[in-house]
């Protein structure tokens, strides 16, 4: 991947400004506001939801979601109730690598 600076999407107040088309960039912005959740506790989709509006800009937080559990940043129960931090968060590069 060729080197891609978060910072470019970033206002002043660390608020993701765009969703990028590209999938890298795209799965920076996903391991970016991964780093907002708490391990240790368990969280609805509701307080999942508000905690990626707080760090985007756009309007796709349903994708944002989806990605963070899809590639391994939360986990979720199998009704969909509860999502929990992971345990050691993935690297943008080890998701990379798997593609």
């Amino acid at each position: 991947m060729k080197y891609f600076s978060l910072e470019k999407l970033l206002d002043e107040n660390g608020v993701v400004t765009r969703c990028p088309k590209k999938f890298g960039q795209r799965l920076s912005v996903v391991a970016y506001v991964g780093q907002f959740f708490e391990s240790d506790r368990v969280y609805t989709e509701l307080e999942i939801n508000d905690i990626i509006r707080s760090k985007i800009a756009f309007s796709d937080y349903v994708l944002v979601r989806r990605e963070l559990v899809d590639f391994g940043f939360l986990t979720r129960s199998a009704d969909c109730r509860e999502y929990r931090r992971a345990a050691e968060l993935p690297t943008v590069e080890s998701i990379l690598a798997k593609f």
